[in-house]
């Protein structure tokens, strides 16, 4: 039987403008990426303009907001449908987008930037879900490709198109670019899209099932272990972004450009790295591959320190290792997640890829905030990076550990 779709979203979307309108819904995964990186190059500027504020929670306010909205848009896509939340999303986050364009005291940027995050959360779980209501096979495979390429790109275009933004109209034109943005996407998806979703579960929303599904996965060895693996990756990832802008603009005296330029050609290790995976991961065992991208990160973290120690800081003894460490953090990614869903019971698909990035996100939350507290020099970022790449690599050791135990408490009960 050949691949079709299960449900017609909207006829007059699929008849008339097929590939267009379909791939400018699709494109509404792009707000929370986008969110995240286009104003690093405003960060320096944001400082000055709030002085003797922690800058860098500009970031991790938002992380942290999309992180707790997680566990609970898959029950309220399933409940009410997949338009409504995602309408009612969208308004949070272009509401939020304006409240932050405007602000002018610190704690209102961070307040507009929490529900920013909480709004934009929407689309990211809500797009995945239309396209399997909609596709099955082969079809689905091709279109969630799609949606991953789509979500990879954004690091190495929205840092570029902000550092472009700012330059030319100071650091609060990237936020009005994503009030523009989330315009536009609601404009798209309450004029062309109808829902998906053909049965609603009316007991979506029983958070005593949510709570036991979601404690049933936490205390799963196989679930922490690959959970804190990418957390370990997006600690280092969101520590590089909420630190990078102020070494090479503030230390370093990058142009903004410059620096979007940069930071543009780091983030294609992580699209590579994307690519790459699926076609290691049939030549090597996942276990095998997430030590080697643990190494790659040792090795990056190692190189920044040493060179950086004994030699002046310069763009390329700060890019050129941290190139080598995203390569590791790029093949970090996708194999824990693709670990954590092989795993992963069939009925608890929705809540363990939840409860994942959940915790990915509030350890890249709380290192993002913490590690400008803690990290002054581009050298110090190298330690860093050896200290988690470590823990890292020491994470199957704990994980055997815990399992031994496990064998020998029933050996002894038996």
């Amino acid at each position: 039987m050949p691949d079709r779709p299960l449900y017609r979203v909207n006829a007059f979307m699929f008849d008339k403008f097929p590939a267009v309108i379909f791939a400018l819904i699709l494109s509404t995964c792009l707000v929370i990426p986008f969110s995240i990186d286009i104003f690093l190059s405003g960060l320096p500027a944001i400082a000055a303009h709030f002085p003797g504020v922690h800058v860098s929670l500009v970031l991790s306010i938002a992380l942290l907001a999309f992180a707790l909205a997680q566990p609970f848009y898959g029950p309220l896509f399933d409940r009410f449908g997949r338009r409504p939340v995602l309408i009612s999303g969208l308004w949070i986050y272009t509401l939020a987008s304006a409240a932050v364009m405007l602000s002018d005291s610190y704690h209102g940027l961070l307040v507009g930037r929490f529900f920013q995050a909480i709004g934009g959360c929407s689309t990211t779980i809500g797009i995945i879900a239309v396209v399997r209501d909609t596709y099955q096979g082969e079809q689905l495979l091709k279109v969630t490709s799609i949606i991953m390429a789509m979500i990879g790109i954004s690091p190495t275009l929205a840092p570029l198109l902000g550092s472009v933004l700012n330059d030319a109209w100071g650091w609060r034109a990237s936020f009005v670019f994503l009030f523009i943005l989330g315009c536009f996407f609601l404009l798209l998806i309450q004029g062309f899209f109808k829902e998906s979703l053909a049965h609603k579960n009316l007991h979506a929303l029983g958070f005593k099932n949510i709570f036991i599904n979601y404690h049933h996965l936490a205390t799963q060895e196989f679930f922490l272990m690959y959970a804190i693996a990418g957390g370990i990756a997006f600690s280092v990832l969101f520590s590089y972004f909420s630190l990078s802008s102020l070494f090479l603009i503030n230390q370093m005296h990058l142009s903004l450009v410059s620096y979007g330029l940069l930071v543009a050609v780091n983030a294609i290790a992580l699209i590579g790295m994307a690519l790459l995976a699926p076609w290691l991961h049939h030549r090597l065992s996942l276990r095998i591959l997430q030590c080697s991208s643990f190494v790659l990160m040792l090795f990056g973290g190692v190189s920044m320190w040493a060179i950086n120690a004994f030699y002046a800081a310069t763009p390329l003894h700060f890019m050129l290792p941290m190139f080598i460490t995203t390569i590791g953090i790029g093949l970090v990614r996708p194999v824990s997640s693709t670990g954590i869903m092989q795993l992963a019971p069939n009925h608890l698909i929705g809540s363990t890829s939840s409860l994942f990035n959940f915790i990915v996100f509030i350890m890249g939350a709380i290192a993002s905030a913490f590690s400008p507290l803690i990290i002054d020099t581009v050298s110090d970022l190298g330690f860093f990076i050896v200290v988690l790449s470590l823990i890292g690599l020491a994470l199957p050791l704990f994980n055997k550990v815990i399992t031994l135990r496990k064998l020998l408490t029933t050996v002894d009960n038996f």
